[in-house]
């Protein structure tokens, strides 16, 4: 069946394999070249890396990477994402019609998008579906069946929490952005670029294994983390005693927000927050459709656990991965970009490699005890600590157990 849809996406695909479509989708670095030898050289690297992409995956995994990073139309970029803006379903659920019409876009995005022009891709799907019958992997019957169905879309615009790394892609857009108005850079006619619409390709430096990694691990840990904390909790009353924190909660809240600008005095507003409503709330399985007070609905958010990460590599500069909090639908808040927390035991490794860089070995050892500061026109200053182990140790050996008195 995957062989089939390798060779019905066509062996040719604007003039290129798939295979070479795939290098340049996956690999290249930057957009074609203009310039005539530059992309002549361009084109080299990618016949090469599609070379090594023939020797090393099948047929079945070079189509299922392929499908990972075409684009389908309505801001639809990947199989996934497409099964779900067209059908609102996934890849692995998707009916022969579905699939074939998804498949069907691929001949030209504009010419047989579902959504633009529903006669030519209820054509173009019927088409590959016979297709299917020559290729035995549909039977006459079969086809008179999925022929006789309407396209059946369930459409669902793609917006910018679909994806990867949406925290990212919401500063990267703010970024170009400026940068486009400090340069003036616009559209031949003058009028503003539209980041979503007008097709420019923006090349980044995400490592798109390395994000998914990064959001894969967060769902997970932070899943398991969510319920080890909710459990801890057991019997026992978290906001007892903090009626502050639960207020500047809800002060903080869009919904706070707009009841003031409807104009509601603090009493309507404490009304409307104690009386049970629909609402849609995160939860680590999936939004969940619910009635509940708004306060209790502040009072959830609250202890739910955040975090955030972001990976750099140390020689470039370059962003490699940037998870900038838990859901972004949700918490829009970027934890990566506005987030300031204290840097603790991470700053101990630059203290380190001063002394290093100074001529201290790894080996060189201090007597882990306090050392009081004197600071002119301010009171001493002694270092506290936790987990002490007292004694002589070696550099290496205190940062290992990240001792304070010897950083």
């Amino acid at each position: 069946f995957t062989i089939f849809f390798y060779n019905i996406v066509c062996k040719k695909q604007g003039g290129s394999t798939i295979t070479q479509q795939l290098a340049f989708n996956l690999f290249s670095d930057e957009a074609r070249q203009r310039n005539f030898f530059k992309r002549v050289l361009q084109k080299f690297k990618e016949w090469v890396i599609a070379v090594k992409l023939e020797r090393n995956y099948t047929k079945e995994e070079i189509i299922v990477m392929y499908l990972n990073t075409v684009d389908f139309g309505n801001q639809a970029y990947g199989i996934k994402s497409a099964a779900r803006v067209y059908f609102n379903t996934t890849p692995d659920k998707l009916t022969v019609a579905q699939a074939a019409t998804l498949v069907g876009i691929l001949k030209g995005i504009t010419r047989y998008s579902p959504t633009r022009n529903p006669d030519r891709a209820l054509a173009r799907r019927n088409t590959i579906m016979g297709l299917m019958v020559k290729a035995e992997l549909l039977t006459d019957q079969e086809l008179q069946s999925e022929q006789e169905k309407p396209l059946g879309l369930i459409f669902s615009a793609a917006t910018v929490n679909d994806g990867i790394a949406p925290y990212f892609r919401a500063v990267l857009k703010n970024d170009i952005r400026k940068i486009f108005e400090e340069r003036s850079i616009t559209k031949p006619d003058g009028t503003p670029y539209d980041l979503d619409r007008d097709g420019l390709r923006i090349i980044t430096t995400i490592n798109y294994d390395m994000q998914l990694y990064a959001e894969e691990a967060q769902k997970e840990y932070m899943r398991t983390l969510q319920m080890s904390f909710i459990k801890s909790w057991k019997g026992r009353n978290p906001f007892k005693g903090k009626e502050m924190q639960i207020e500047q909660g809800v002060k903080r809240s869009d919904r706070y927000k707009a009841l003031q600008l409807d104009g509601k005095t603090d009493e309507e507003i404490k009304a409307d927050f104690n009386t049970p409503t629909k609402l849609s709330i995160f939860t680590w399985k999936g939004n969940i459709d619910t009635v509940m007070k708004p306060i209790d609905s502040v009072k959830y958010y609250k202890m739910l656990l955040r975090n955030a990460m972001m990976a750099m590599d140390p020689q470039t500069g370059f962003v490699k991965a940037w998870v900038g909090g838990i859901n972004y639908e949700h918490f829009k808040y970027d934890q990566v970009k506005m987030g300031t927390r204290q840097v603790g035991s991470t700053a101990k490794p630059f203290t380190y490699s001063v002394a290093v860089e100074n001529g201290y070995s790894p080996c060189f050892t201090v007597l882990n005890e306090p050392v009081t500061i004197e600071v002119p026109g301010s009171p001493a200053w002694t270092p506290r600590s936790s987990g002490t182990v007292p004694g002589y140790l070696t550099l290496q050996k205190g940062l290992a157990l990240s001792q304070n008195y010897i950083a």
